[in-house]
């Protein structure tokens, strides 16, 4: 019930966005160039997740979370604070490793908006920024706007018009839309696809808890 309703905020808040923000992508191709700007913008975060992560497992639980927006002066909505803990948890563990707290910053800017991130960093325009890229990137591909991307939409989506396709991009297609789809439903959400971007734009912080774990 809680995904369900947060869930429905958050297809309500997309909407919003597309209507009120101009598109920056007209390809997928066009989104890859970006990466390093999201990579950017997400590693500017990462200085509040240490503070957080107090006992320094590279994760935090909802109460570190909690505390460490309330120390950044954000008003207390526990309710909403849950649900988005909840939603960007997307790998069940109960806390929030660094890309779950960036997909649960990046949800709270959506619903929110750019107040919640001044707060939060400090360079808040490169973060905004990185957001707004990923925004735009997961709109380029839920073409209809129901809140989850298929993988026909996200195949017409990555194809450049001039190509007719063929077994080794539709394979590379797949590969793509197999990352996003965490939970293996056949559907990407959209706090499946700001995940993915990270394991797409952040390989070394992937290696760099590998390591931690194996020291």
């Amino acid at each position: 019930m809680v995904r369900e309703t947060i869930s429905k905020r958050v297809l309500s808040a997309l909407k919003t966005y597309h209507l009120t923000h101009v598109q920056s992508f007209k390809s997928f191709y066009a989104f890859m160039l970006k990466f390093t700007a999201i990579e950017t913008g997400f590693e500017h975060c990462r200085k509040i997740f240490n503070e957080a992560d107090t006992d320094k497992t590279n994760s935090i639980d909802f109460f570190g979370l909690k505390a460490c927006l309330a120390k950044a002066g954000l008003p207390a909505d526990e309710d909403t604070l849950l649900d988005v803990f909840e939603v960007a948890d997307v790998t069940h563990f109960n806390k929030l490793s660094f890309k779950e707290f960036i997909v649960c910053l990046v949800v709270l800017y959506l619903l929110k908006g750019k107040s919640i991130i001044k707060k939060v960093v400090q360079d808040d325009h490169c973060v905004i920024h990185a957001f707004d890229l990923v925004l735009n990137a997961y709109l380029l591909l839920d073409q209809n706007l129901d809140g989850s991307i298929d993988r026909s939409e996200a195949v017409r989506a990555m194809t450049p018009t001039e190509e007719k396709g063929g077994s080794e991009m539709d394979a590379a297609f797949s590969k793509i839309f197999e990352d996003m789809d965490c939970d293996h439903s056949g559907r990407v959400s959209f706090e499946e696809f700001v995940f993915a971007v990270e394991q797409w734009t952040m390989l070394d912080d992937e290696d760099e808890g590998a390591d931690d774990q194996a020291h």
